[in-house]
């Protein structure tokens, strides 16, 4: 559904409305990042394996928001220095009342860091099916409300944030009420663990995680939002249609991925948590190896028979699927790792991509698409070689301990 409201943005509205919307999408990814700072994440890991423990499960959400609550004031503050930075800086924005609309998509990212925050909580507890209940009506209501306004007022960049605000709150009051009735339904079960131990667990997990989430995000929008300063409307336009495009085969293997992870937790042997995380890493790449091949031929095809300045790009968007390529292993990686309750291979990997990133941002000064996307593909291969070799020594350490243990018995 998602996929189907960008089809509809982009078909409607100008090139530098959708720039302006692209970069407001990259302020709302931003102030939902760094207000989570990871927490759901952490908690979706670590609250899997008591996910029948009602106990267990409400001391993690109490431990949980008294984090958020020391986050979140800290994320939105620099999002609104940020929005300001862009409002002055940018040459995408000219009206007076973009820095408002900024700070507003800003609010709206911290909306959606709660609705994760649910979110993880209800998908830690088993509930799949109300998971992508919460996840679905809010898109489809979404689709619903863009229509509407295309047929009768149109679209504008004010408008965008209102028809995002919208399915975002929807979302966050399903996922809240979602929780309430999986949690009520639960039998109780004492847990062995103290909220202090409890507390304890979710910092060392949180801690890495925290800056590698903060590095991320912004790897994740550091090209477009620094190519603003040097370019206009339709290179930015085009990149943020790059960005939803992909959106297909980042919820498909975001929701694999997430399910995988939680799966791999839950096996007790260290060794076939290891085989099963080399088949879904494999598994994963040939899905996407297909997704690329479908994606290239539609587009050449949509290429010769409609004229939109979004369909110009043929190279450009081969290029930018193969940067995702290696950006999704790394993701990839990364789940199989925090399987092992591993985090801290993250604060380097992530800290090392934005470093590079926003090295060639300044050196490369890209002023048109193919920068961006060659600038995207280059700083994400050092994180991979690093997650490849902490990957290969953790293979190691799990053989070796094995063999110990082994020889212990016999």
């Amino acid at each position: 559904m998602n996929f189907l409201a960008t089809l509809l943005i982009v078909a409607k509205a100008s090139p530098d409305t959708f720039a302006a919307y692209t970069v407001g999408l990259s302020v709302l990814m931003l102030a939902a990042n760094w207000s989570d700072a990871g927490l759901a994440n952490t908690l979706q890991v670590l609250a899997t394996q008591y996910g029948n423990e009602r106990e267990r499960l409400e001391q993690y959400k109490k431990v949980g928001l008294r984090y958020a609550m020391r986050i979140v004031p800290i994320g939105f503050a620099l999002l609104l220095g940020l929005a300001a930075i862009l409002y002055f800086q940018s040459q995408v924005f000219r009206s007076q009342d973009s820095f408002y609309l900024l700070a507003a998509f800003a609010v709206i990212g911290v909306v959606a860091a709660r609705t994760s925050f649910w979110n993880a909580l209800l998908y830690s507890s088993g509930n799949f099916k109300r998971s992508s209940i919460v996840q679905a009506v809010p898109a489809v209501v979404r689709v619903i409300l863009i229509v509407a306004a295309i047929t009768i007022t149109g679209l504008n960049f004010g408008l965008l944030m209102v028809l995002t605000l919208l399915p975002v709150v929807l979302g966050w009051g399903l996922s809240w009420y979602a929780w309430w009735r999986t949690i009520v339904a639960m039998p109780c079960a004492s847990g062995q663990q103290s909220e202090a131990e409890t507390s304890a667990e979710v910092w060392r997990f949180l801690k890495p995680t925290m800056a590698s989430v903060i590095f991320n995000s912004l790897s994740y929008n550091i090209t477009l939002l620094g190519a603003s300063f040097f370019t206009t409307g339709v290179a930015i336009a085009g990149y943020g249609i790059f960005l939803r495009l992909n959106q297909v085969i980042s919820i498909f293997l975001g929701v694999l991925t997430a399910y995988v992870a939680r799966q791999l937790r839950l096996m007790p042997s260290l060794a076939v948590r290891k085989q099963r995380g080399i088949v879904f890493i494999i598994g994963a790449l040939l899905i996407y190896l297909a997704y690329t091949l479908v994606a290239m031929a539609t587009y050449r095809v949509l290429s010769l028979h409609i004229h939109h300045y979004s369909l110009d790009y043929l190279l450009e968007f081969a290029v930018f699927l193969f940067g995702s390529g290696i950006g999704y292993t790394t993701v990839i990686l990364d789940a199989v790792l925090a399987s092992f309750g591993r985090a801290d291979h993250r604060l380097l990997g992530s800290a090392a991509l934005v470093g590079l990133n926003a090295v060639l941002i300044l050196l490369m000064r890209p002023n048109n698409l193919f920068l961006m996307v060659i600038i995207d593909t280059l700083s994400i291969l050092p994180t991979l070689f690093y997650y490849v070799w902490v990957f290969r020594q953790m293979s190691q350490d799990n053989t070796v301990n094995s063999s110990m243990t082994m020889e212990h018995l016999n």
